[in-house]
């Protein structure tokens, strides 16, 4: 049962490094022009919120598509929202992206694997959905392995020895920490939650990300 003003929200976090000293470290330097707002005091982190101005064009696909129809199509345009929230923990950043704006943040700026330690630590070895892994031969060889179902990690039989985990999906077993997590660079997160409650899940996030007993 969904308590007073929680409901199912997804979102997408991800860690700075260390060496990142500001909010505006966390976003590239040729940005589109932006707005920027401050967060509220009461979410109890330091923080800004990126708005890049709304753009709107009609895709590369649509010349492709008139070039062969009897008669122009007037394609309706498409909206490109993009809006990044950056939070202050201690002294280690966090962003949460919205709409495209992941493309906001600075690449170099992103601490690798961030989600994929979390969600490895807190995705229960019986509720895997899939796991993206690198295998080490002569050749690079990147496998996906999904299943249509809520499985366990024997199903997948990830080879430890040669193969590097590059992300991993699934379920904790309390559905209180998630109801499903995707971790990568970025953790994808679905959970019931206020969202004015964030501080709460970066604190838990990265004391998970801390830890070193994932499997």
């Amino acid at each position: 049962m969904i308590s007073e003003g929680e409901r199912i929200i997804k979102t997408s976090i991800f860690l700075h490094k260390e060496s990142v000293e500001s909010f505006d470290d966390c976003l590239k330097e040729q940005m589109p022009q932006k707005n920027i707002y401050e967060l509220k005091k009461s979410v109890g982190l330091e923080g800004k919120i990126y708005v890049s101005e709304l753009t709107q064009g009609l895709p590369d696909w649509c010349n492709l598509v008139n070039k062969l129809a009897v008669q122009k199509i007037e394609f309706s345009k498409n909206a490109s929202n993009k809006a990044v929230i950056v939070m202050k923990y201690k002294d280690r950043f966090f962003s949460i992206t919205y709409g495209y704006g992941r493309s906001l943040l600075k690449e170099s700026s992103i601490e690798r694997n961030f989600g994929l330690k979390v969600a490895a630590n807190l995705v229960s070895t019986e509720k895997l959905k899939s796991l993206n892994s690198i295998k080490i031969e002569e050749t690079l060889v990147e496998t996906q392995k999904q299943a249509s179902e809520y499985t366990t990690q024997d199903q997948f039989q990830l080879n430890k020895s040669s193969e590097l985990l590059k992300s991993i999906a699934g379920s904790p077993k309390d559905e209180k920490i998630a109801r499903f997590l995707l971790g990568t660079d970025c953790l994808v997160s679905v959970r019931k939650m206020k969202i004015e409650n964030i501080k709460e899940n970066i604190i838990f996030y990265y004391d998970k990300y801390k830890k070193n007993d994932y499997r």
